[in-house]
């Protein structure tokens, strides 16, 4: 569980939407790097590879996630906290040029175009024009500091900053220690061994 950046994220398979990556890829509004990245990786909502569960309840079969995907910690410069949701469909991302060529948003007036979700109700964004080329931003209120704020040169770089850890606040609220948890040899689901309790 301690993978990080581009091996938490699927590689891209084929499927029914080749037309609408096949115009996204001719598009000349978006840049090399971005075309690149959505040309090799899952984009949409099953972007991630992996994660691991946890059988709390055998009786019932309810599951939590054991791990979680970070981004963005805050630490004593930086108050923002946030990770990923996900890079929109390729179909979403030919609405959201379509929208800033009318400028809907804010945000195409300042030269960006959405192409994803973070926690906390951020857009993030791509730079598109010669100023901001490449560039990933975030706007929103994720940042109590400023509403628009730049996260990372390029889809690249900002794909880095993903990092898979066992998040330790869900099983704390299932009253589970790590010393419980265990594995069997033919299954994929973690347990809780509850004896000890």
């Amino acid at each position: 569980m301690n993978r990080k950046g581009l091996e938490l994220i699927r590689q891209r398979q084929t499927g029914n939407d080749e037309e609408n990556l096949v115009n996204l890829l001719n598009n000349d509004l978006l840049p090399n790097l971005f075309k690149t990245y959505i040309n090799h990786y899952q984009i949409g909502e099953s972007w991630v590879s992996g994660g691991e569960r946890i059988l709390v309840n055998e009786k019932t079969g309810d599951e939590i996630w054991l791990n979680q995907i970070s981004m963005f910690e805050p630490t004593q410069d930086n108050e923002y906290h946030a990770c990923l949701d996900y890079i929109f469909s390729y179909e979403q991302l030919i609405i959201e040029i379509e929208k800033y060529h009318n400028e809907v948003e804010n945000w195409n007036k300042l030269g960006f175009v959405q192409i994803g979700l973070m926690h906390w109700s951020d857009v993030l964004l791509l730079g598109v024009e010669d100023t901001n080329r490449e560039e990933i931003w975030r706007y929103g209120t994720g940042d109590l500091k400023s509403t628009c704020s730049k996260l990372a040169n390029n889809i690249f770089e900002f794909m880095t900053k993903l990092k898979e850890s066992i998040d330790h606040e869900c099983l704390k609220d299932y009253n589970i220690e790590l010393e419980q948890i265990y594995k069997r040899l033919n299954e994929s689901i973690w347990r809780v061994n509850r004896s000890d309790k």
